[in-house]
């Protein structure tokens, strides 16, 4: 009988764990889980020009659900662009 418990209360200890996980990662990118900082970037502009340089500042608009918005600094010159038109990295290539 106290096998029996055991392994309910391990099994109801395991689906706990598994659920508070998946709601950390299904989140909606409302937190960010590393903090990591951008030193480099590549940013493609609507006009095809490729800016790249060191990153001073960076933020994603989390204003909306689904952004894809992000704001990204290079040189002293903020540039706001989509997701995919940006690089961003830890050191120069």
């Amino acid at each position: 009988m106290q096998e029996k418990l055991r392994r309910v209360f391990a099994l109801i200890l395991l689906c706990a764990v598994v659920a508070g996980f998946c709601v950390l990662l299904t989140s909606c990118n409302q937190t960010i889980l590393y903090d990591v900082k951008y030193d480099w970037a590549e940013l493609r502009t609507v006009s095809g020009d490729l800016i790249v340089g060191p990153v001073s500042k960076w933020a994603h608009d989390s204003a909306g659900r689904g952004s894809d918005v992000v704001y990204v600094t290079i040189n002293g010159i903020t540039y706001m662009t989509h997701a995919c038109n940006v690089t961003l990295m830890t050191a120069k290539p």
